[in-house]
C-alpha cells in the first residue's frame, strides 16, 4: 500500500485529499472483502463480482459523486498492480461507473415574472434611462426571449 500512495503522491501528483480518500475506499474494500480491518488480503483474488457487490452495498446509503469515487479508486489501484505485473487482470477495468446527478435549473414563476414586471420604479421615476428602467428590460427580454443572461450582456 505504501508504494501505492508514493505512486499517487509523487508520480501522479494527486492532492493529499485525493490519495487520503482512496486509501479510505481501498481500505474499505479490504475490510469488506475480508470481514476483518487492517487484515491481508489477496489483490489477485478479487473478481469484478466482488467489486459490483461492495458498490451494490454502499449505494443503499452513498451519493453517486461517492460511489464513482469509489470505484475510481480501485480502478487506479488494480490499474497499478497490472502495471507492476502484480496481478494478471484488472477486475476494476470493467465495472461501470455511477450515473452523474442532473439538477434541474432554477427558474422563477409565471406569476413572480408578472409580478417584477408590473411592479412600479424603484426610485418612482419611470425615467428610460434610469437603471430600475434598464434591469426591467434586461428582465423582459429574458423571460420572453429565454436566451441566457450572459447572451444577454453580449
Amino acid at each position: 500500500m505504501e508504494e501505492f500512495i508514493s505512486y499517487l503522491s509523487h508520480e501522479l501528483n494527486r492532492s493529499p485529499h485525493t490519495v487520503e480518500a482512496y486509501i479510505r475506499d481501498l481500505s474499505q474494500f479490504q475490510s469488506w472483502l475480508t470481514g476483518k480491518t487492517n487484515s491481508a488480503f489477496d489483490p489477485g483474488s478479487v473478481t469484478i463480482s466482488d467489486i459490483r457487490a461492495w458498490i451494490g452495498t454502499l449505494a443503499k446509503t452513498d451519493s453517486s459523486a461517492t460511489l464513482r469515487r469509489k470505484t475510481q479508486s480501485l480502478r487506479a489501484y488494480f490499474r497499478w498492480l497490472l502495471k507492476q505485473g502484480r496481478i494478471a487482470a484488472n477486475p476494476a477495468a470493467d465495472v461501470t461507473l455511477a450515473k452523474k446527478g442532473k439538477h434541474l435549473p432554477e427558474f422563477v414563476r409565471e406569476t413572480e415574472m408578472e409580478h417584477l414586471l408590473s411592479s412600479p420604479p424603484a426610485s418612482g421615476k419611470a425615467e428610460a434611462s434610469s437603471p430600475s428602467a434598464r434591469n426591467r428590460r434586461r428582465l423582459s427580454i429574458l423571460y420572453s426571449t429565454g436566451i441566457r443572461h450572459a447572451a444577454l450582456l453580449g
